[in-house]
Formats: C-alpha cells, structure tokens, sequence
C-alpha cells in the first residue's frame, strides 16, 4: 500500500498547530507582562484601583501601631512570662 500524504494533509497536521501555538504564546507574553505591570504598581504602592490590598493595607497599618504601642511599654506578648531566667 503505497502512502502519498497531500498538502492538505501535511498542512493540516503541521502547520495549523504550530501557528496556533505562536498565536498563544504571544497572547501568554501579553498576559505575563500585564501582571508584571501589576505587580510593578503594587510595590510602588499604587493600590487605588485594588479595594481588597487597601483593605489588608489599613489593617496591617493597625496591627503594626498595636504591636508597637505594646512594645513601646515592653508589656510581655501572651504566653511570654516576665521572670528573668
């Protein structure tokens, strides 16, 4: 049996996917560099557009004055005790 493949053929089973994967890797370049720039703002703590950051930004915010409110007095953490050993 003698197996001729046609252009269609080859086309088909080469061609097609290979343009296909360029077509999505450039799309996946597009993407990473749209999180780069994301991430780019985030650390220059540009967060306006970004509700939940600005949320975690106010309570980390509060949690650091607490903890240096506390620390200012030298008060023992919970479960620490004050004895010198």
């Amino acid at each position: 049996m003698d197996i001729k493949l046609d252009n269609r053929i080859i086309f088909s089973i080469i061609i097609v996917p290979f343009t296909w994967g360029i077509y999505e890797f450039r799309l996946f370049r597009l993407e990473l560099t749209r999180i780069n720039n994301t991430i780019d703002k985030i650390i220059k703590n540009e967060i306006d557009n970004y509700p939940l950051l600005i949320d975690i930004k106010k309570i980390m915010d509060k949690i650091n004055r607490i903890i240096n409110y506390r620390w200012s007095f030298n008060e023992p953490l919970c479960g620490e005790d004050n004895q010198d050993h």
